[in-house]
């Protein structure tokens, strides 16, 4: 009985002290989003979520709106509901995007300012049950997205799919929503930084025109950027605090894409904000090592502000051996948008044909601003098949299209450019950078031969570099040749004919370059296409198949049918059927082009500038009006998907610097006489 009593005692006293003992601590990182009152269903995202399951909560949905609802009447707001993530398996990794909306948006001041004081922030997934009552549904609404709604729970307005996460934007576009939907009066009496806080700008203005500091606050948030600095002369002039002047002038430079000069200001300032920025700066001046110590050290010295805790997300490292954070891989963008905010319902910028040069320009200005000379192109975080140990080949083809878009593109920055190129054709040399034996090491070496391939076009046959050109095309034209599996496939992950076809194209568009391809190797990869083809031209979606369906094969159909046509083993009208069955099915290819996983049957946002690309590339052999019909439509298409940022995506997963090659490799192809 004794024995039996002090093993109760002792259990007793254990459960007490694991009750007494205090909680772990919250990593920094996940600390940002946490400054808005978020009214939540409190359901965690699990990130690759192939089921595409919600997650489980006790909160009961119908009540939580209910509270909502009554919140607003009582308070006369609208409500902004945020979706981190909307029922379906179109989207196995939004847990990623979520990180990003909680660092760049719901962590940025001039957002938490208007929302806490406009809205009724409603945190929470699009389950049935909201769905039901709100009429928001999947194909509809992309997430991540918010979705202003009424006191009765009408919709007003979305902004959705949103792949760009810029704050000053969602913050202007928010307010074009409040003066739309909600002109509250400004409150009487209230200070002028509490109402530029509240998104009244206007009477702000009236009751700051004294405060030049503030004032130049309030006109960069509202993209005022030359009169911002103006007002920033004049507080220094004034005698204003130099830290607080030096950070907002460096901000207000960034804003307007001014880096060097951003530097330098953001440099004189000691403040937190400053040294966040600071970073951004020394990361689009392709100084990511450097960017990283300063967002490092932050994290450590300031990890009770937002500033600390947006810095640790952007040095936390996820599983997938990339930052938890957007501006670490590229989609935190802090230059003021061009684009229209007012009304917007999507981050993607939709232009038309006659803007094609700007969208060029400004597609080639963002791979500049996103380049490391020691680590590439690196933002994509394709890390699942099997593990991160295949992203250095991921690194390795995603290097190779960008710089040969830059190469195709180099007039839109001369200088800028052949810096560039000179430290990334140094990585696509660098067997070392290369994870040999691992998947995705064909597309890396076939993308490398479109490197030097465009590089010979620009130089000429017998120009300046023409025989290490061919030195190198050749070496990796062998390596190509050891990983052609003996029914002539090549295998990305598994053998299959999207990936062989576009091996093939790179090979012959090496063969015209002056490189030395064996006709056995080419013979093979036609016989592996064929050998997947159905009677109409349909392709498979892996080896050993046979295409059946329309709307699932029409993305590799004409870039399989393309080498084909070249290596005489099919007919042009079969070739033109291919082609004419990409177009037809281009906008449900769209709808889900930037959805990260297999969203509506075989299509998936992943494919979508691999289709893109190579059929545009394929489309070069059309003649007459088809050739000059199919690369209109080519060009039209891309002058309507840019983000706001300049940049162009398709799964969030691949990364914006592979989708920005990709569109500038494309629309290249589209625009040639």
């Amino acid at each position: 009985m004794l024995q039996r009593a002090l093993i109760l005692s002792i259990l007793a006293a254990t459960v007490a002290s694991a009750q007494e003992a205090p909680p772990k601590p919250v990593p920094l990182w996940k600390k940002c989003g946490m400054e808005i009152s978020w009214m939540s269903d409190r359901r965690s995202l699990r990130d690759n979520n192939q089921g595409g399951a919600l997650a489980k909560t006790e909160v009961d949905l119908e009540e939580l709106l209910g509270e909502v609802r009554d919140k607003a009447k009582e308070t006369g707001r609208l409500i902004l509901w945020y979706i981190p993530q909307v029922a379906g398996s179109h989207m196995y990794r939004g847990a990623i995007l979520d990180h990003y909306m909680n660092v760049a948006i719901w962590s940025d001041e001039s957002v938490v300012d208007l929302v806490q004081r406009r809205f009724v922030p409603l945190r929470a997934a699009c389950a049935k049950e909201l769905a039901t009552e709100t009429k928001v549904s999947r194909w509809r609404v992309v997430e991540p997205a918010i979705v202003i709604l009424d006191a009765e729970g009408k919709e007003l307005h979305a902004i959705q799919r949103i792949r760009t996460f810029n704050a000053d934007f969602i913050a202007a576009a928010l307010r074009s929503v409040l003066e739309k939907h909600s002109p509250a009066k400004p409150p009487e009496g209230a200070a002028g930084d509490e109402l530029m806080k509240g998104g009244w700008f206007d009477a702000a203005a009236k009751k700051l025109a004294d405060d030049p500091l503030k004032l130049a606050d309030l006109r960069r948030r509202e993209g005022k950027i030359d009169e911002a600095l103006g007002l920033l002369d004049a507080a220094a002039r004034k005698g204003a605090d130099a830290s607080a002047v030096a950070a907002l002038r460096g901000r207000a430079l960034l804003s307007a894409g001014r880096i060097k000069e951003a530097k330098e200001a953001l440099e004189k300032s000691d403040s937190a904000e400053a040294k966040y920025y600071l970073a951004h700066a020394e990361r689009m001046l392709c100084h990511d090592d450097v960017a990283n110590a300063i967002w490092s050290k932050l994290a450590e010295s300031s990890g009770e502000t937002r500033w600390g805790w947006r810095a640790a997300a952007n040095t936390t490292t996820h599983r997938d051996q990339k930052a938890y954070g957007p501006a670490a891989v590229g989609f935190e963008d802090v230059l003021w948008s061009a684009a229209p905010a007012a009304g917007a319902t999507t981050t993607r910028w939709e232009r038309t044909p006659s803007d094609l040069q700007d969208v060029a320009k400004r597609a080639t200005a963002w791979l500049i601003r996103n380049f490391s000379p020691i680590h590439g192109w690196n933002d994509s975080r394709y890390a699942y098949w099997p593990s991160p140990e295949i992203q250095p080949n991921v690194h390795m083809a995603v290097t190779a299209l960008a710089c040969a878009a830059l190469l195709e593109w180099r007039e839109e920055a001369p200088s800028g450019v052949e810096t560039v190129l000179a430290a990334g054709e140094a990585y696509l040399l660098d067997e070392n950078k290369m994870a040999r034996g691992k998947n995705e090491e064909p597309y890396a070496d076939a993308y490398r031969l479109l490197y030097f391939a465009r590089k010979q076009d620009v130089r000429g046959l017998t120009g300046k570099g023409h025989e290490t050109n061919v030195q190198q095309m050749n070496a990796i034209v062998k390596k190509l040749a050891a990983i052609q599996d003996k029914n002539g496939n090549w295998a990305h992950e598994y053998p299959n004919p999207f990936c062989t076809g576009a091996v093939l194209q790179m090979l012959l568009l090496a063969r015209k370059a002056g490189a030395e391809v064996e006709e056995g190797v080419l013979t093979r990869g036609a016989e592996a296409l064929k050998a997947t083809r159905d009677d109409q031209g349909r392709q498979a979606y892996d080896a050993g198949g046979k295409g059946d369906n329309d709307s699932n094969s029409s993305g590799r159909d004409a870039m399989c049918e393309g080498p084909l046509l070249e290596l005489k083993a099919t007919d042009r009208k079969s070739f033109e059927t291919a082609m004419d069955q990409f177009w037809t099915f281009l906008d449900r290819r769209e709808n889900v082009r930037v959805c990260d996983f297999h969203s509506d049957g075989e299509l998936a946002g992943f494919f979508f500038f691999n289709n893109f690309f190579h059929t545009t590339e394929a489309a070069l052999q059309l003649e007459g009006k088809s050739r000059g019909g199919a690369l209109a439509k080519a060009a039209a298409h891309l002058a309507k998907i840019p983000e706001i940022d300049g940049s162009f995506i398709d799964s969030h997963e691949m990364g914006k610097s592979y989708g920005t090659a990709m569109a500038l490799l494309s629309l290249k192809n589209a625009l040639r006489k």
